[in-house]
């Protein structure tokens, strides 16, 4: 009896072992990194493209840390004033077959000051095996310098 349970135990643990381990192998994930110090970064535009399978569930998530602060870059609106703080919008992206772009996920966050630090995720599914890409704007440059940190993880 006692050498039954000894089987059962050295079988389970080694299903439980080869379990994780399929789990590991089969997940992916990619980290990006981007200073943005004006409107937009576009990582097609830069060449930074990420090989994904179409039909994944993909999620994005990350931070964004305003360093600095430039009055020289900040934006006037109309009237002279200067815009207030403005929404990062942070975009995972995948190439259609023009040419254009399918957003997988969106969402956006809003620094207000030099050393602040928002997080971020979105996740969406994957719809072409085409490459994916990071895609951050802004609709007006409000001056603040940022560094921004993540990771795709499928």
């Amino acid at each position: 009896m006692r050498n039954i349970f000894k089987k059962f135990l050295l079988v389970l643990v080694g299903i439980i072992f080869i379990n994780s381990f399929s789990m590991v192998v089969f997940a992916g994930s990619y980290s990006f990194g981007a200073e943005m110090n004006y409107r937009l970064v576009d990582g097609k535009r830069n060449g930074v493209t990420y090989s994904i399978g179409n039909d994944k569930k993909i999620t994005i998530e990350g931070k964004v840390k305003a360093y600095s602060y430039s009055s020289v870059d900040h934006e006037g609106v109309l009237g002279g004033r200067l815009c207030a703080p403005q929404p990062t919008t942070i975009c995972l992206c995948e190439s259609n077959w023009w040419g254009g772009k399918i957003v997988i996920c969106s969402t956006n966050v809003k620094v207000t000051a030099v050393d602040q630090v928002k997080y971020f995720s979105c996740s969406g599914k994957s719809q072409t095996s085409r490459s994916k890409y990071v895609y951050i704007y802004k609709p007006l440059n409000d001056g603040f310098n940022m560094s921004i940190t993540g990771t795709i993880s499928y």
